[in-house]
């Protein structure tokens, strides 16, 4: 039985949490949300199987040692389940049903700058780095900016093979992206300053 948005009562109701934490980045995986926790960014949570509403109190694992930027999200690839951040890939691996049967390991040294860049074809995946746009396999990466066709505002004189600058990631708050798997089409908005507009538009088909 449930009362409220996101509360649960059981007969342990020390098994779960009293609401649904407070969270971003979410994703569905194997049944279950996963997503970052909002006032501990380097925090990722999980609901129980199939149940949206129920938050075990056991269902979380802290990234430590992460950029300070914490978590930009997830992706899944080739059955895996991927977290990222800025600087590196980790993979998230187990039964998910406690922290303890579950493990985190560092699987790739580059990250994503958010999960909405990211889209999966077949066993790979395409997702915005630091350091441009890469294609990842979930073994190795290649980089993929001097294939994207890129369309700006006027204002904008950037060329094909544009690579998103590092200083530039706060820029990716209302980045988003598109793929139609069947053909391998990739399309990814971002901004080029950090009013909220999406003027940069890439294309990879």
């Amino acid at each position: 039985d449930r009362t409220g948005a996101g509360a649960r009562i059981t007969d342990d109701p020390g098994s779960y949490l009293p609401e649904m934490p407070a969270i971003f980045h979410p994703f569905t995986f194997g049944g279950r949300i996963f997503a970052v926790d909002s006032n501990e960014p380097a925090r990722a949570w999980w609901s129980n199987i199939e149940d949206p509403l129920g938050w075990p109190v056991n269902n979380t694992k802290l990234f430590e040692e992460i950029s300070k930027d914490g978590l930009t999200g997830f992706f899944a690839l080739n059955g895996i389940l991927y977290a990222g951040t800025t600087d590196a890939l980790h993979a998230m691996r187990g039964d998910f049903r406690t922290a303890l049967g579950t493990s985190i390991d560092l699987v790739a040294d580059f990250g994503m700058v958010s999960q909405r860049t990211v889209q999966v074809f077949g066993h790979t995946a395409v997702l915005l780095s630091e350091d441009g746009f890469v294609a990842y396999d979930g073994s190795s990466k290649k980089d993929i900016g001097g294939q994207l066709g890129a369309l700006v505002s006027p204002k904008q004189e950037l060329g094909f093979d544009y690579q998103f600058p590092r200083a530039a990631t706060a820029a990716v708050q209302y980045a988003c992206s598109t793929g139609l798997r069947k053909r391998g089409w990739y399309c990814c908005a971002l901004e080029s300053t950090t009013d909220g507009v999406n003027d940069l538009w890439f294309f990879l088909d």
